[in-house]
């Protein structure tokens, strides 16, 4: 599921760049611009109806400024999808946050944390886009593969860790990963392609429901 944290300047306008060789100092910044632009459009107007050309003009680059860092469509849509789900912030808030919870509310925080940050209108957006066009484009798939493979490594040491302040360990937990993980991703994808809402309450019942769940299986992958 795309449903990791989201950066929040992903979704603010993007000044337009002067044209020319950008400075040594510049090169982040345009990077970042250019991967504000993509989403932008990737969300407005679908993975087909985006071209590098409609980017070039809006960003106010050159076309060389924009191939020399992303060679294709594919690699500009990977690099748009690495910087707005922040893997690396979402471990690093979840596990600080469950440092010291039992495995179960460690899972209600894992299932929790995934579901609020996909409510956000550019989200839900780029979800609907992977949705309706990866049979088209595999590269969507791609991405979305990858980003999966992120979550459940998150997840994978969530458990582990909150499983120790249990006083327990863990066996081989690929299986109740995948599972937790595709629960999580299931219930929210439901919601999308229905265009449902999801309120805090209604989350919030999933959440302790999905957690209960996995934990009465629970017994079988830890010891």
């Amino acid at each position: 599921m795309l449903a990791d944290k989201v950066k929040a300047s992903s979704a603010k306008p993007v000044a337009r760049r002067s044209r020319g060789r950008p400075k040594l100092g510049q090169a982040a910044d345009i990077d970042k611009e250019l991967c504000d632009v993509a989403l932008q459009e990737f969300v407005r107007c679908g993975y087909s109806g985006t071209s590098m050309s409609s980017i070039v003009k809006i960003a106010g680059i050159s076309k060389t400024t924009l191939y020399s860092r992303y060679p294709s469509k594919k690699e500009l849509f990977l690099s748009v999808i690495r910087r707005m789900y922040d893997g690396a912030a979402l471990r690093e808030a979840l596990l600080d946050d469950t440092r010291n919870v039992s495995l179960e509310e460690g899972l209600k925080a894992f299932a929790r944390c995934s579901l609020q940050n996909s409510r956000s209108d550019i989200v839900k957006g780029l979800n609907r886009l992977v949705y309706s066009e990866r049979y088209r484009f595999p590269e969507l798939s791609e991405a979305s593969i990858e980003l999966i493979t992120k979550i459940k490594a998150t997840l994978t040491t969530l458990i582990t860790q909150c499983a120790g302040n249990d006083g327990k360990t863990v066996g081989n937990i690929t299986v109740p990963v995948g599972l937790y993980a595709n629960m999580v991703q299931g219930f929210y994808v439901d919601a999308m392609l229905a265009q449902d809402e999801l309120t805090d309450a209604q989350i919030e019942e999933w959440v302790e429901q999905a957690a209960h769940f996995v934990m009465s299986t629970s017994s079988d992958w830890t010891r």
